[in-house]
């Protein structure tokens, strides 16, 4: 079920945006006797793709929070290796069609992909990865596409942010929670007034990393350098909705220990909130194509 608001041009951004929807969801999903029954709640963003007066193309995105309260249990539900927690985070994409059928009424199909994790913080943390084919019945009281406004001026000038985060993690090894620090070098350039191409570097240290490597040095006999950092490059686009903007990165590690299986491609995507014109708070997952490393409470600052 979804709730949706169709911009109409009053801010600047919706226009550069080709009037976007924006809204909320609630999701529920049963999988049965394993995991059982799933409850999310999602902020809703649809960027356009394609209109006519009866056919609409968007490009869905979803960030929210879920609810699962048959999680894994040592004792009474230890098959589920998938949600390790009552909480977890929800991020979904798509493509998404709208056909008009009767004046306020149409039919909705999609095609989505929903990723449930609870982003490291417990184990397991296999996480679940559906694609869904949904359909449904769309009630729209107005039916007047947004008039067409004259698109707004902005500066193609490059921009640079540092951020940094802080998050933790829970790893197989033990039951303890470490945290994590990332420190990020990011360059950005406009190419809309509200949307920018992403490029930069990020340097991460990890003290539970090096809990992960002694555990496997003392198991295998190995003599794995203890490290605790990794260095990547990161690269991708940044929407940007009025004073909220949405990343969606993906990285590539240069920098990491050996024999330790961490994939070389990962991805980043969340949502940043500008406080002021220089300061902005985020929280960021970093996932590896479906399972997630962990989530990232942070700041970061625009240079001037």
């Amino acid at each position: 079920m979804s709730y949706l608001k169709q911009t109409n041009g009053q801010k600047p951004w919706q226009v550069a945006n080709h009037y976007p929807l924006w809204g909320i969801s609630f999701h529920f999903l049963d999988f049965g006797s394993v995991v059982e029954s799933l409850y999310s709640f999602s902020l809703d963003y649809k960027q356009p793709i394609w209109r006519s007066k009866r056919l609409e193309y968007y490009f869905p995105l979803g960030l929210g929070a879920a609810y699962t309260p048959k999680h894994y249990d040592v004792q009474h539900n230890p098959l589920n290796n998938a949600i390790g927690q009552s909480f977890s985070f929800l991020l979904y994409t798509g493509i998404q069609q709208y056909l008009r059928i009767a004046p306020g009424w149409k039919l909705e199909g999609s095609i989505k992909i929903l990723h449930y994790s609870n982003g490291s913080l417990a184990q397991p943390n296999d996480g679940i990865n559906t694609l869904t084919l949904q359909g449904g019945v769309v009630y729209a009281p107005s039916q007047t596409l947004p008039q067409a406004k004259p698109y707004p001026v902005y500066h193609k000038k490059w921009q640079w942010l540092v951020a940094s985060e802080i998050g933790w993690k829970s790893y197989e090894v033990n039951s303890g929670r470490y945290p994590f620090y990332n420190l990020s070098v990011l360059a950005r350039k406009p190419f809309s007034f509200s949307n920018q191409w992403v490029i930069g570097t990020e340097w991460s240290y990890s003290p539970a990393l090096r809990e992960e490597i002694q555990f496997i040095n003392r198991m295998n006999e190995t003599s794995i350098p203890e490290q605790q950092s990794l260095l990547a490059m990161l690269s991708g686009v940044e929407f940007g909705l009025g004073r909220v903007s949405i990343p969606l990165l993906i990285g590539a590690h240069v920098y990491k220990p050996k024999g330790m299986g961490i994939p070389l491609v990962f991805q980043k995507v969340g949502i940043r909130y500008r406080i002021t014109d220089q300061w902005m708070g985020s929280l960021l997952l970093k996932t590896f194509t479906g399972r997630s490393d962990g989530v990232g409470w942070g700041v970061a600052y625009r240079m001037r």
